[in-house]
């Protein structure tokens, strides 16, 4: 049986392998303390590909990184284990900015 966290990261890979994703976020973090407060991912075409880009929000700064697909959801799926609550991610799948409105 799939759990939904299961379906939220296959619902993104899809959006993904389309090409239909445009943003998202992860922003409720476990550790309340952390210096962590949000990941904004948004799909990007650069000249080596299509890639996600990320951008880590801290208390006083942003970092921004770009990830090949693979590694990029790796990064996802490891955030919504250790340091997001997956719940926030999942029942806020509203979150999806994607082409296609009705998927």
């Amino acid at each position: 049986m799939k759990t939904n966290k299961d379906i939220f990261v296959e619902k993104l890979q899809s959006f993904i392998a389309k090409k239909e994703l445009l943003k998202f976020s992860l922003s409720s973090p476990k550790d309340k303390t952390s210096d962590l407060k949000k990941m904004i991912i948004t799909a990007v075409e650069l000249k080596k590909g299509y890639c996600l880009n990320f951008v880590y929000r801290h208390t006083t700064k942003d970092i921004t990184k770009n990830f090949d697909v693979n590694e990029g959801m790796a990064l996802i799926v490891n955030a919504i284990d250790a340091d997001f609550n997956p719940d926030s991610a999942i029942e806020k799948n509203h979150y999806f900015y994607a082409l296609n409105p009705n998927a």
